[in-house]
């Protein structure tokens, strides 16, 4: 039976999370699918491999290798630059010809994410003559049509990709030594990502949207943006939104760091229950889901400030339970926008896209869907940076200020 190796690449805080996307990957199997699941970790402690070892144990088939990298590798990756959303482990796909030596062919797949699909007619596509099989990465790409890509001309529009799921021709990789020099790259915005467009350039075979089914651009596909028909994917895309096979949940809040009504979010928490850190993640779940707002304060807030812009960031459960009734009692004109779940209404509310804040620049945006306060900032500050400065408040901090 030929096994199908596929990478998971994470540290032991993200071992967690990760959890649930190699349980989907197995659930999801044929009966004679053998995967040979790798775990590659720079720190990952004793206690979670256990328990990720003991959670694969229920499933047949397959087999699993921990790999902690070697100093060689840490020296070689130390120097790239790291941000809070990208961490040094996002390098270490760009050295599995050299950790996997006497593997010519892999599936990386980052860890937030779950597979729906059994993989071995994908895996079994020839790319022999290619170092990746990959998908569109559609926001980039408009960002190339607009001109506003730094790094990335017009040559790269259409053939930007994702770095989330990948085939790697790790034999051709190794054979042509394609990252051999990788200092002498200039990264902008998308570490990893940017290398593999560079390095990969005109060496690249399309996968189907379904393969890396990226949340984050459903604003794009609602907004009927032109891009979707600029690179000729809106058809797939639709199919993929009906029938993905790999869903990739890219944006600055995950699944596990709020609770939304997201069919694909509840998605990631029933694969969730299978986890072994179901515990952990349930315990996780519950205070998220408990986020709480007095409306007095919300309105004695508001009052306060009545001669400012407003938004609330987030329409999930703690949305609809302090802030939407008020709202809709008083008709106030409030801007609400959510990463996922835009294009709603709840009551008279009509939930936008994160882009209605360029037009609205508020002045404060509350934070209503229980994310860490860092992340919104983070995401703020990066897509955001033009407007006008911009003041940031949870729910708590809500309650403590009145």
């Amino acid at each position: 039976m030929m096994k199908i190796p596929v990478v998971f690449v994470f540290d032991d805080e993200w071992a967690i999370p990760s959890s649930v996307s190699i349980i989907s990957l197995l659930e999801n199997a044929q009966t004679d699918t053998c995967y040979e699941v790798f775990i590659i970790s720079r720190n990952l402690g004793a206690k979670k491999q256990d328990a990720l070892k003991k959670q694969f144990a229920r499933y047949h088939n397959h087999t699993l290798r921990i790999i902690i990298i070697s100093s060689e590798i840490l020296d070689k990756i130390s120097h790239f630059p790291v941000t809070a959303f990208f961490t040094i482990d996002i390098y270490i796909r760009l050295f599995l010809h050299h950790i996997l030596k006497n593997h010519e062919k892999v599936i990386y797949c980052d860890c937030d994410t779950l597979i729906l699909e059994d993989l071995t007619q994908i895996f079994n596509q020839d790319i022999s003559s290619v170092y990746l099989s990959a998908v569109l990465d559609i926001p980039s790409n408009r960002l190339i049509h607009r001109g506003e890509m730094t790094g990335f001309g017009a040559k790269y529009l259409g053939k930007y990709i994702n770095s989330g799921f990948l085939i790697m021709n790790l034999g051709g990789i190794r054979k042509n030594g394609i990252f051999n020099s990788l200092e002498a790259i200039t990264i902008h915005k998308y570490p990893d990502q940017e290398i593999l467009n560079i390095t990969c350039f005109n060496s690249i075979n399309y996968l189907s949207q379904k393969y890396n089914f990226q949340l984050s651009q459903l604003e794009l596909f609602d907004n009927n943006e032109p891009i979707l028909d600029i690179v000729d994917i809106r058809d797939d895309y639709y199919q993929a939104v009906k029938n993905p096979a790999v869903i990739h949940y890219t944006g600055a809040i995950k699944p596990w760091q709020a609770i939304t009504e997201n069919k694909f979010n509840k998605m990631w928490w029933e694969y969730s229950t299978k986890s072994a850190f179901s515990e952990e993640l349930y315990a996780l779940k519950e205070p998220i889901e408990s986020t709480t707002c007095d409306p007095y304060n919300f309105e004695s807030f508001l009052e306060k400030n009545s001669n400012s812009r407003i938004a609330l960031w987030g329409a999930g459960v703690g949305f609809k339970k302090c802030f939407a009734p008020l709202i809709n009692k008083k008709k106030l004109d409030i801007l609400v926008v959510d990463q996922d779940n835009f294009n709603q209404n709840i009551g008279e509310i009509s939930v936008k896209p994160l882009i209605a804040l360029n037009d609205f620049k508020p002045n404060f945006i509350i934070i209503g869907c229980g994310a860490p306060k860092s992340i919104i900032e983070t995401e703020i500050q990066k897509k955001f940076s033009h407007l006008p400065p911009i003041t940031i408040i949870t729910a708590d901090e809500l309650l403590e200020s009145n």
